[in-house]
């Protein structure tokens, strides 16, 4: 039974995480161009933004989430 609740909960959440590794990736790529001198400041600054807002909500979409699951789980 809380097998089920946990895997539901995963099927729930797994777009949003899906979305925010995407993000994370792209931003990834976008290093890799700045570093070989594409961009500009402004460019590498954005990006920096990005990338700690989408590592910031998934850490915390995943904190949260475990956090619940064992709840129900007691």
């Amino acid at each position: 039974m809380a097998r089920t609740r946990v895997l539901n909960e995963l099927n729930r959440l797994n777009p949003f995480i899906v979305d925010c590794e995407v993000r994370i990736e792209a931003q990834r790529q976008r290093i890799d161009w700045i570093k070989q001198g594409g961009g500009n400041a402004e460019d590498s600054e954005k990006l920096l933004n990005n990338l700690i807002s989408s590592s910031s909500a998934l850490t915390r979409l995943r904190l949260t989430d475990v956090e619940e699951l064992r709840e129900r789980e007691n």
